[in-house]
């Protein structure tokens, strides 16, 4: 949680945009409420008006990735030399306005509010290292996609962000850093859901990075050629598998739609291997509805089950990577 990276989400969150938009911004931690009461004040500054029209050219993810890579050299940023760039695009979207928001975290005492919390997001910190299971996740990951993985997994969050995730990846000489961008997991978990064991609340908080982190593993199957030629050999009609009037149906691409399916599916797998065999099918139950009542992904349910069936009677010494082949066929046949 660094300097910058704080800073950004907290210019967001005091936009118009952030103030409307709980999506985006989470409004319900007592720490977004002592936020605004700090920041309000300064939220008719030039840079809270740039980062409004920044979000509304749906700038979001670049701004927020970019800004870490950026640091405070005393109270200047200054640009990483290990980045050129964090987001997707061909240009680092921060370093126009790196005056512009020195400028608002002098005028805001922005350093003085980061230190006070500092113990805070401390906690958070901790909880993602000891609590949560990432290097379990790693090491099942690389287990079940043995050709894939990174050399170096960074999380980076703030308690700010609630349903917007992102996640980037580096190669450089042969080094490969994987990043995830990322709220704090306890926002994610549903006070609604059944009671479930201490260790099943821990594996379900879990979940939002694991599908962070599988992106560095399972999308980079879908390229290869075999399985590639097995996609292109049918059309993918996308009003199949995700409901038009959901957030699934903003997955452009067939790929993206295929691969959003693998990567909740491998929540349920993981849930097989790692959680209290009580709390399994109450954890399984809790995705499939979310996934497809309030994400809109319409045949979740019945891929999630296929994908559980193929893991459990996989031959021995199979990986999830080898079930490719069968998953691919899976969505050519029920691609209505």
């Amino acid at each position: 949680m660094p300097e910058p990276y704080e800073l950004v989400n907290i210019i967001m969150a005091i936009t118009p945009r952030g103030i409307k938009d709980s999506n985006m911004i989470n409004h319900e931690a007592a720490y977004y409420r002592a936020m605004i009461k700090h920041f309000s004040p300064f939220k008719n500054h030039r840079m809270v008006a740039v980062m409004d029209s920044l979000l509304k050219a749906n700038l979001y993810y670049e701004i927020k990735m970019d800004a870490y890579s950026v640091f405070f050299k005393g109270d200047k940023l200054e640009r990483k030399a290990e980045y050129d760039r964090i987001n997707w695009g061909g240009e680092n979207t921060i370093l126009p306005y790196l005056t512009l928001i020195e400028d608002f975290a002098k005028k805001s005492k922005f350093t003085a509010f980061y230190k006070k919390n500092k113990p805070y997001y401390d906690g958070m910190i901790r909880a993602y290292r000891d609590s949560l299971g990432v290097p379990q996740m790693q090491e099942w990951l690389k287990n079940n996609f043995p050709k894939e993985g990174s050399n170096c997994y960074k999380i980076i969050f703030s308690p700010l962000v609630n349903g917007d995730q992102s996640a980037s990846g580096f190669e450089s000489n042969g080094f490969k850093e994987a990043q995830q961008h990322v709220d704090f997991p306890e926002y994610w978990f549903s006070s609604n859901m059944p009671k479930l064991s201490p260790k099943g609340v821990n594996i379900d908080r879990g979940s939002i990075i694991f599908t962070e982190i599988n992106h560095s593993f399972e999308n980079s199957g879908f390229e290869e050629k075999k399985v590639r030629e097995q996609i292109m050999g049918f059309k993918l009609n996308k009003t199949a598998f995700t409901d038009p009037k959901k957030p699934a149906h903003s997955y452009n691409f067939p790929i993206g739609t295929i691969q959003e399916y693998m990567n909740w599916g491998l929540v349920s797998l993981r849930n097989l291997d790692f959680a209290p065999k009580d709390d399994i099918e109450t954890l399984i139950q809790y995705r499939e509805n979310w996934m497809t009542n309030y994400r809109g992904f319409s045949q979740f349910k019945a891929f999630n089950r296929f994908l559980i069936k193929a893991y459990q009677e996989r031959k021995q010494g199979q990986t999830v990577a080898d079930l490719y082949p069968q998953i691919i066929e899976w969505f050519r046949v029920h691609n209505k």
